[in-house]
């Protein structure tokens, strides 16, 4: 038998400093902590990570490739596997941990990642915040990549970066 595991939006918002959000020791550490506070809060056992990249690190290579995953609250299936993070989730990620749908306007979510699960956090340019460490942010805008909770297509890259002091959501996905 297969274990379904889980993945969600939180129902908790932060700005782009997430070492600091989450007592971390990195940018990547304090976001996953943050992941595995609210599915706590929620009652849900299990290590859950942020859909986050930094500008040493693509999201897609913090996966471990032991799905299906499931949005919480629902028998829905949204990836298949570690490959279909790839491309694009078969229903929008728009429940947090208590199984909630999250709504327009409060849908964006931080991920620092482009299609593919690329990371976007070019150090000269945005820096995704100081690799999400700051909310002074760096270069041109000090900013970083948001993902779009309503949508399957813009889920991880809305084409649209997002201010350092700005807050917004995570996606959690369950190891």
């Amino acid at each position: 038998m297969i274990q379904q595991k889980r993945i969600f939006v939180t129902k908790m918002t932060y700005a782009g400093d997430l070492r600091s959000a989450g007592s971390g020791a990195s940018g990547l550490d304090g976001a996953d902590k943050l992941c595995t506070l609210a599915a706590k809060a929620a009652n849900k056992s299990g290590t859950f990570i942020a859909w986050l990249s930094d500008s040493k690190t693509n999201a897609i290579d913090r996966i471990k490739d032991v799905g299906p995953w499931y949005l919480v609250g629902t028998e829905e299936v949204v990836f298949n596997n570690k490959a279909n993070m790839m491309t694009e989730p078969q229903r929008p990620i728009n429940r947090d941990e208590m199984g909630d749908e999250v709504e327009a306007p409060w849908d964006a979510v931080w991920t620092g990642t482009v299609a593919g699960g690329k990371s976007n956090c070019d150090a000269r340019l945005l820096g995704c915040c100081e690799d999400w460490a700051s909310i002074e942010g760096k270069g041109y805008k000090g900013g970083g990549r948001l993902g779009d909770a309503s949508t399957t297509t813009g889920w991880s890259d809305k084409q649209e970066d997002g201010s350092c002091i700005a807050r917004y959501r995570l996606y959690c996905i369950e190891q």
